[in-house]
């Protein structure tokens, strides 16, 4: 795992959903395997709308997770874990925020979050991959010593996905393609595809 922090885009399509899923689901596999911290949000195979979440539940189940990967937070008087705080954010803005803030004392932490898990009817239609790299920069502006690796997923034209602005962490794309054997990867002028399943595919991706 290289020491500076990424944007991911691993990018399907609606005839490659499950493929996609996949290839979330066995990144966090192999994060794990290698004890690589890692926090995630991933949508189950079955397409069901009851299994949608708001952008806000994500996050904050973004944030829970960090608190349990460094319980040493809940033991400081930090501003980042005021209750007023907690209580007080209404808007995805303010729980990125909150999220960048519980990173402190982290050495290095992946992110995979599936965008198609959110419903985008109780979206505010904020794009996560600027939200996510606007995060980056503020991190890096405060000098903040966490290497963040971000892996965001999707399979659809989300709003989520979709980017307003350039992105200065968000040179790399993965195409999940239908074997789901084979995943091309683009970053600027480096291109490289593997042929197999697993982790010879996925292992790139942590040198990143």
């Amino acid at each position: 795992m290289s020491n500076t922090p990424s944007l991911i885009i691993a990018k399907g399509t609606c005839l490659t959903r499950h493929e996609t899923k996949d290839f979330a689901t066995e990144m966090v596999a192999l994060l794990r395997a290698t004890k690589i911290p890692v926090i995630w949000t991933l949508s189950s195979k079955a397409d069901s709308s009851s299994a949608w979440r708001s952008p806000i539940e994500v996050l904050k189940q973004l944030v829970l997770q960090i608190l349990h990967l460094n319980p040493s937070l809940l033991n400081d008087e930090s501003p980042a874990l005021n209750a007023a705080r907690f209580q007080n954010a209404t808007k995805e803005s303010e729980w990125f925020a909150i999220l960048a803030s519980v990173l402190n004392g982290l050495e290095k932490l992946y992110i995979v979050v599936d965008a198609e898990i959110m419903n985008r009817e109780m979206a505010s239609q904020i794009s996560w991959t600027d939200a996510f790299n606007t995060m980056l920069e503020d991190l890096k502006a405060v000098s903040c010593k966490t290497v963040v690796k971000i892996v965001l997923v999707s399979y659809s034209n989300s709003p989520y996905v979709s980017s307003s602005q350039p992105t200065t962490f968000g040179d790399v794309t993965v195409r999940i393609e239908k074997e789901r054997r084979t995943a091309t990867m683009r970053k600027r002028h480096f291109r490289s595809r593997g042929s197999q399943q697993g982790s010879n595919v996925l292992m790139p991706l942590l040198r990143l």
